[in-house]
């Protein structure tokens, strides 16, 4: 009976351990970080009353033994995650996985799930309830080695961070590619006429109405008619880029004298108003002049003489010829682009009726007084360009004579600049508009009207070396299709500037660039800063480029610390920098349920645990740090409940076998009587 009642105390002994973890697990389900444990239970020892014995002849027989009863086999920890609480405290955290954080009393780490954290009066970062120091990494200029011994976590609240001056500015956005490129004003008269002399180029000859010949280099020129009723036969002239006016009356006169019964004394000369005049000698007549170039009506009717040249010396002209007015020909020898003459007469005046000129109006002022039979189209270009740029001509100003014989007006760049609304008269008197052909030819229209540059401004903050803020202004401003200038001031003074060229895919080509400021403020000068302007491109859209970083700040104290997923502590200053101040270690074991548990949540290594692994948070397996959440225990009271039912009915039924074994005792003491 004996066994049986040794066997029921074990049950007992057992199951009353049970109970005693199960009230362990439960008396802990509020714990933070706490991680419950279970029981399992095996056999003891067994009394072999009989050995098995192998089958002969007959079959073998098992053995036959009896149980002394149950122990404890183990008692496990079991290190499921637990669910995330959300506290509102940035310096709660929990970690969403595998590890522990790390934490030491001055002589030893130890570990835990609970992230329970404040700031010590030393700065450290610490557990409340007993003061232990949370452990990882310092940075040292913002920068972390994680590689290197454990040591406590100092925030240095209230320290005073030094300004750091700018070195560098990094931009982005779009520059409008539809933006206008800055223009000036450009006008036109009409072109005024010379009478077409010796050395006029047939290839730039106009006739009586100023109608273009259109000879080209390669044309041949057929010359016909007759002397003394004989015809001329087969003269003609090659033209070339070089040929004028005098070659062709050479080319004519030859054509004359080659008729085998002529005089052989005909001559043709370039008369002053543009003709050609023909003489005879003899007593010959020349009749039927004409010179022609195949398809060319225009210089075929351009030099029509009298179709019948009596001999004796008698003369006979063609119509006049043209060509475009050059600086050196005179006012009063000029004509309009019809050809008509302009009317200028020795002692007229020139004026300029009124104008709007960069902003000023102008009126009836004079430009050319009593002009002379020498007064040149040079000396009307200097009246009107003197009148309309009275300053010294800013880049871009200009009044030329074109070489189709107008007047071109130029003004500088950006409205501000325009040319309009130009009126020129000549007369008699000053204001006398009594030369209508000159004031017609005068009428300038614009082929360009000035515009403004489509410009973008930026003032990003940049810092000197003690700190005090500047603000830098940034203009940048279309110059021609794809590119831009930006300028760079500082108080007004010009601190730096370059050209961002774009390709045609919108991107930019010439991304860097640099301004440097010169102080007077006591910091460090000049302030060299480098400019990136990688991130901007030109698109069909508003111009939006902003300043996208830059490297320097104010000096400032610390404010406040947050910790991120990776355990990196950042310090938040005044001035709004955020610099890394640290970093939490985690820890991992090779097997976690062997830790020894001292109480207050915290583990210690075993034996068994394996040593522990520090390193940063989220890497090789360990979890990641989430602030403002605690772990909660992972006690299931349902599963606990149901536990303590079996357990209590296991502790009933081996108190079952110890009564009923007692029983059987009595029975037995009970046989003497």
């Amino acid at each position: 009976m004996m066994p049986a009642l040794f066997s029921g105390v074990s049950g007992l002994r057992n199951h009353q351990f049970r109970m005693n973890v199960i009230g362990n697990n439960l008396a802990n389900v509020n714990t933070v970080g706490f991680k419950y444990s279970r029981v399992s239970f095996s056999d003891l020892v067994y009394q072999t009353i009989r050995d098995a014995s192998a089958p002969q002849s007959v079959g073998g027989s098992n053995p036959v033994q009896m149980g002394l009863g149950s122990l404890v086999h183990s008692v496990d920890v079991v290190n499921t995650q637990g669910n995330l609480e959300s506290t509102g405290r940035n310096t709660d955290l929990s970690i969403q996985g595998e590890g522990f954080f790390v934490l030491n009393d001055g002589a030893q780490n130890k570990y835990t799930r609970a992230g329970i954290m404040v700031m010590g009066l030393n700065g450290s970062l610490v557990n409340p309830a007993d003061g232990l120091n949370f452990m990882g990494w310092n940075a040292v200029n913002g920068v972390v080695d994680n590689s290197g011994p454990l040591t406590t976590i100092n925030i240095p609240v209230g320290d005073v961070l030094p300004a750091q001056q700018t070195t560098h500015l990094t931009f982005n956005g779009n520059l409008n590619a539809t933006g206008n490129v800055a223009q000036g004003t450009i006008a036109d008269s009409h072109g005024l006429l010379a009478a077409a002399g010796g050395g006029t180029l047939l290839t730039g000859m106009k006739n009586s109405a100023g109608g273009a010949l259109g000879l080209n280099a390669g044309d041949v020129i057929s010359i016909s008619g007759s002397v003394g009723g004989t015809l001329i036969g087969g003269a003609t002239l090659n033209v070339n880029a070089g040929t004028t006016l005098t070659d062709l009356a050479n080319a004519l006169q030859a054509a004359l004298r080659s008729v085998p019964d002529g005089d052989l004394t005909e001559t043709v000369s370039v008369q002053s108003d543009g003709s050609l005049r023909v003489t005879s000698d003899g007593s010959n007549n020349i009749a039927n002049l004409q010179m022609t170039v195949a398809g060319n009506t225009l210089f075929n009717n351009a030099l029509r003489f009298p179709s019948s040249i009596a001999g004796g010396g008698s003369t006979g002209d063609s119509d006049t010829l043209r060509r475009s007015a050059q600086s050196t020909d005179t006012l009063v020898n000029l004509y309009d682009s019809t050809g008509t003459a302009l009317g200028l007469q020795v002692g007229d005046d020139v004026t300029l009726v009124s104008a709007s000129a960069k902003g000023a109006i102008l009126s009836d002022v004079a430009l050319l007084a009593d002009i002379t039979g020498a007064t040149t189209y040079a000396d009307y270009r200097d009246a009107l360009r003197a009148a309309l740029f009275t300053a010294a001509p800013a880049v871009g100003e200009d009044v030329v004579i074109q070489p189709s014989g107008a007047l071109e007006i130029t003004g500088a760049a950006g409205a501000s600049e325009a040319i309009t609304g130009i009126v020129i008269g000549a007369g008699p008197n000053p204001g006398d508009d009594q030369r209508s052909a000159f004031s017609s030819s005068q009428s300038f229209a614009e082929s360009q009207k000035a515009l403004d540059a489509t410009s973008f401004r930026t003032a990003p903050q940049i810092f000197d070396s003690l700190g005090n803020a500047l603000n830098v202004d940034f203009r940048f401003t279309k110059t021609a299709n794809n590119s831009w200038q930006w300028d760079a001031t500082y108080g007004g003074t010009a601190v730096g500037s370059g050209v961002l060229n774009f390709g045609t895919d919108g991107q930019l080509t010439t991304p860097t660039g640099s301004v440097s400021i010169p102080l007077t403020n006591g910091a460090a000068s000049p302030l060299a800063v480098g400019v990136d302007f990688t991130g901007t491109t030109q698109f069909a859209g508003t111009s939006s480029v902003v300043l996208k970083s830059q490297d320097g700040y104010a000096s400032s104290t610390l404010n406040g610390f947050s910790i991120g997923q990776s355990g990196d502590v950042t310090g938040v200053f005044s001035n709004g920098k955020n610099v890394t101040l640290g970093q939490l270690a985690i820890a991992s074991f090779r097997n976690p349920s062997g830790l020894l548990r001292e109480g207050r949540n915290l583990y210690v290594e075993s034996p068994n645990s394996g040593v522990a692994s520090a390193g940063v948070a989220g890497i090789n397996g360990r979890g990641l740090i989430v602030s403002g959440t605690l772990e909660m225990s992972n006690v299931d009271v349902a599963r606990e409940f149901t536990d303590m039912i079996v357990t209590q009915r296991g502790f009933q039924a081996n108190s079952r076998v110890i009564t009923a074994s007692d029983q059987l005792l009595e029975e037995l003491v009970n046989l003497k009587r």
